[in-house]
């Protein structure tokens, strides 16, 4: 993490105002997966980094001969920076009626909640040809920028439960490990799961013996893959509450 970058706890621990710790605490608590990243604020419309095109050719050489020179090639690489948000407009009679209901504070909450539906669809299934303000998904990265060599294919392996298949946990035992020896070091935090199957990956680790839980800072409770392994994390739906993500 960089040093000018925060996560969401850091934001809600430095936040001046109960409104900005209820927006974070909110986001916290309805899109899991943004507490697995660091923010940082920005300046500017994108950010400009470099990142690793080639490695350097390495080199064998005899007892007294000179070395030879190391050198790795990167590439510029920019992206873009997105903005979510919206006005949340509330008729004043609502605001000054007397009622137990307060209306600004339950619109406000509502508009969040649907921030992070949004934010939760964006971060795995965003299209920039279909829209081009919104976040570049996941998906479409491993289609598109990354090599095929780190796509890991399940298609056609039947895991549902009248499967007819006896050892089908061993099949997702075996994909899981497989997509985590992709990630450098083996360093994978969490398998980001739509809730179908995050039911049957637990189902499998509960057979194999292997399913255990945490409890995060905001009393979540998730299902992980071993003591120390991967979280499992469930993207839910899309704000409309019905688009499985």
């Amino acid at each position: 993490m960089a040093d000018d970058a925060y996560t969401l706890a850091d934001f809600e621990s430095r936040a001046e105002s109960n409104l900005v710790k209820g927006v974070v605490r909110t986001f916290r608590e309805q899109a899991p997966v943004m507490e697995r990243l660091s923010f940082k604020k920005s300046t500017g419309l994108d950010m400009k980094m470099l990142r690793t095109k080639a490695l350097p050719t390495d080199a064998w050489i005899k007892l007294g001969e000179a070395l030879p020179a190391m050198k790795g090639t990167t590439e510029p690489y920019t992206e873009r920076v997105y903005k979510m948000g919206g006005k949340i407009d509330i008729a004043r009679e609502y605001t000054i009626a007397n009622s137990i209901v307060d209306e600004r504070a339950t619109q406000e909450e509502m508009a969040v909640t649907a921030l992070a539906g949004g934010f939760n669809y964006a971060f795995v299934k965003g299209d920039p040809t279909a829209d081009p303000d919104s976040l570049v998904g996941l998906w479409w990265r491993l289609k598109n920028l990354l090599s095929s060599d780190q796509t890991v294919l399940g298609g056609g392996y039947d895991i549902s439960p009248d499967t007819a298949q006896t050892d089908w946990y061993h099949g997702i035992l075996d994909k899981l490990d497989e997509l985590r020896d992709q990630c450098e070091g083996n360093d994978c935090d969490a398998f980001l799961l739509d809730i179908k199957t995050k039911s049957r990956a637990e189902a499998a680790f509960r057979r194999a013996g292997v399913l255990s839980q945490t409890v995060d800072q905001v009393g979540r409770r998730f299902t992980q893959y071993g003591t120390d392994g991967p979280l499992l994390i469930p993207m839910g739906y899309k704000n409309d509450q019905s688009t499985k993500i």
